[in-house]
């Protein structure tokens, strides 16, 4: 028997077909030329799923041994062995992985995988997208990524579990039955770049604390929370916040956390749900729960409603039927 997927279990079908196995992965990594079992003359079982969230590519794939899973690619992946082993091979050296002990980042170019019955996660990269990102979390650094060339990636980190924030990932995506959209709207994409880059550059997630102490920050700080506030019904990532005010990671973690006692996503479901409050006491505008919840970025009405009695003490259907009643009144 195979190990459960990452995610997207209960959505798979196993397959012993081989041949319709080597298809399907064709769909997630076209670049594949050749795909095979260990041994032919043994029982083969595989199933996987694929999410494309904002066109980064995750696939959950299980299976038996397999040989000879061959790639031409011209992109970035970092596959996550979570259960069994894996090897590849290319033109400069060979590397094998361990489920929960590291991952490995293929560069573009030719390479060999091979894999022992298990499980693992792919997550197929956008090269241009990977770079801009690394930029954005190195703020004033500005590192290069060096992504020309496959390694190992440990993870083993001593500033946080990169495996419960794998985990956390992985049960968000099932949380929401692997809808793209909602993946999208809660920024997953977003988080799963973030988390590659600092696999890939660990020493960038470490900033001086005296940075977010500079007039620059500050200023940088006001400019930001702006333009925020005047755009607050569209999604905004981590990315894009560091990419517009020129900070890192950790001073734009540090800057809200020292002006405002929470991190940025807090700050900008806050405003969210004043500005989505100032809407419902206005009902001659005719707005409703659904509407607003979605407009304001919240994946979806529950959500919303969760956050908005979290904050006001109560139902946002509570505060429009009551300012309803007083207009009528």
């Amino acid at each position: 028997m195979i190990p459960a997927l990452a995610f997207g279990n209960a959505k798979a079908t196993p397959t012993s077909d081989y041949i319709a196995a080597g298809e399907a992965a064709s769909l997630s990594f076209p670049d594949i030329n050749e795909f095979a079992p260990f041994s032919k003359e043994k029982p083969f079982s595989s199933k996987a799923c694929r999410v494309d969230i904002n066109n980064l590519l995750l696939t959950a794939v299980s299976r038996t041994s397999i040989i000879n899973q061959r790639f031409d690619s011209f992109g970035n992946d970092v596959w996550i062995p979570l259960v069994g082993s894996m090897t590849y091979e290319t033109r400069e050296a060979t590397y094998s992985t361990f489920g929960g002990g590291s991952a490995f980042f293929a560069s573009h170019g030719k390479r060999d995988m091979k894999a022992s019955t298990g499980s693992a996660v792919c997550i197929r990269l956008d090269p241009v997208r990977l770079e801009a990102t690394c930029r954005a979390v190195s703020g004033s650094q500005r590192l290069a990524l060096t992504s020309d060339h496959s390694r190992l990636l440990s993870l083993d980190s001593k500033e946080f579990s990169v495996s419960g924030v794998l985990n956390s990932l992985f049960q968000l995506i099932d949380g929401v039955n692997c809808d793209p959209v909602i993946l999208e709207r809660l920024g997953v994409d977003d988080s799963f770049y973030r988390l590659c880059v600092m696999l890939l550059h660990s020493n960038i997630v470490i900033g001086n604390a005296h940075e977010v102490r500079s007039t620059h920050v500050r200023r940088e700080l006001v400019r930001l929370c702006e333009y925020l506030r005047e755009n607050l019904t569209r999604p905004v990532s981590l990315t894009k916040m560091e990419q517009m005010s020129g900070l890192s990671a950790r001073a734009l973690q540090y800057s809200f956390q020292s002006a405002f006692g929470m991190r940025p996503k807090e700050w900008i479901r806050r405003e969210r749900l004043h500005a989505a409050r100032r809407l419902l006491m206005r009902p001659e505008e005719g707005g409703n729960v659904t509407t607003i919840a979605y407009d304001f970025c919240f994946p979806s009405p529950t959500d919303f409603s969760r956050h908005y009695r979290a904050l006001f003490g109560e139902l946002p259907s509570m505060t429009l039927s009551q300012k309803r009643l007083g207009r009528l009144i």
